[in-house]
């Protein structure tokens, strides 16, 4: 016999009220149970809270979002289905202040669009050998975008300030890089070419 779903408008708007109440009071505790797993995590590296949490939970939209609101504002992160610590590398702020941010916006209201979980701190340093490798392209001609380089002796200065600041176990490849670098700039000022200054972007 096939189970009759339909209600009556009266009986569906009665139970929905009923259960509009029972959401109105489980927010402020899942709210609750959430920042007290923050706290555990930011405070003293415990993520067995989260974890809990997270498993009892139900619906892809409300672990998803437990996800983003936990990654962004916890010193945590999430890999095959759970939980674990991750110290962060935006030292600047306190876990007080991850906290205090977290507690302005619940998980389940945390969007895709407003999550930083995604962002990564700026690499400088990646960005600025990225640079001087196009450069050192431009300058050899063999650039697609490309050809010549303006403000040329500017290279040889790049290239002191990232052999004086990159980290101790890169300094290999940065070594590498520079004097790569270094020899483009003494082929170029040995060639009897065009002058860089008067060298235009294609």
């Amino acid at each position: 016999m096939t189970k009759n779903f339909y209600m009556q408008g009266k009986s569906f708007s009665i139970k929905l009220k009923s259960l509009a109440g029972i959401v109105t009071k489980l927010k402020p505790l899942a709210h609750e149970l959430a920042m007290s797993s923050l706290a555990q995590i930011n405070i003293h590296g415990n993520t067995n809270q989260i974890n809990e949490l997270f498993d009892t939970m139900s619906g892809a939209v409300a672990r998803d979002g437990l996800v983003r609101w936990a990654v962004a504002h916890g010193m945590v992160k999430f890999e095959k289905g759970k939980f674990h610590f991750s110290k962060r590398k935006d030292v600047s702020a306190t876990p007080e202040l991850f906290l205090e941010n977290a507690d302005k916006t619940p998980f389940w209201e945390f969007s895709a669009a407003a999550a930083p979980a995604d962002l990564k701190p700026y690499d400088l340093l990646e960005s600025l050998n990225r640079m001087l490798k196009n450069a050192k392209l431009a300058a050899a001609g063999e650039s697609k975008t490309h050809r010549g380089v303006d403000h040329f002796d500017l290279l040889e200065q790049l290239e002191v300030v990232l052999k004086s600041a990159v980290v101790p176990e890169q300094n290999k490849s940065d070594d590498l890089l520079a004097k790569e670098v270094a020899a483009s700039v003494r082929a170029r000022k040995s060639s009897p070419a065009t002058k860089p200054q008067e060298l235009k972007a294609a």
